[in-house]
């Protein structure tokens, strides 16, 4: 099999479409070397999915993706060699990826439920300066 029949480039995919796409996915590989990379949408998107992920250590990325979520990596001369390693580890080994896949899910929930409490956190505060009531 050739490299051409292996990878497929599918392009920018938004709702409905996106869904599908990640539903058909076994690992989000996540290569950025972006410097700036901060908190990538699309890694939190496809641990909702229950996709684990393998990225380059970039920004917020070590914190969101822990070892039970999917592997981050060191961005240097072994990077796609280590990679490559990683990806036939779960291959081989189907209990290990639905390990990962499982914590993806969990991880991806645990975040969203730390953020909404946030975020009701800061309503709450905005609200008290502004002299109103709390309970938002």
């Amino acid at each position: 099999m050739s490299g051409s029949e292996c990878l497929q480039y599918v392009g920018p995919q938004y709702g409905e479409e996106k869904v599908q796409f990640l539903d058909s996915i076994d690992v989000l590989v996540f290569p950025s070397r972006y410097v700036n990379e901060a908190e990538p949408l699309t890694v939190h998107e496809a641990m909702a999915r229950a996709v684990p992920v393998l990225a380059l250590d970039r920004g917020c990325i070590q914190e969101i993706v822990p070892s039970v979520a999917g592997t981050v990596l060191e961005d240097n001369e072994n990077t796609v060699s280590r990679a490559a390693d990683v990806l036939m580890e779960w291959w081989r080994n189907p209990e290990q990826m639905r390990v990962k896949s499982d914590g993806a899910i969990e991880t991806y929930s645990k975040l969203r439920l730390l953020h909404l409490d946030n975020f009701a956190a800061l309503c709450n505060e905005m609200v008290s300066l502004l002299g109103g009531r709390e309970g938002v």
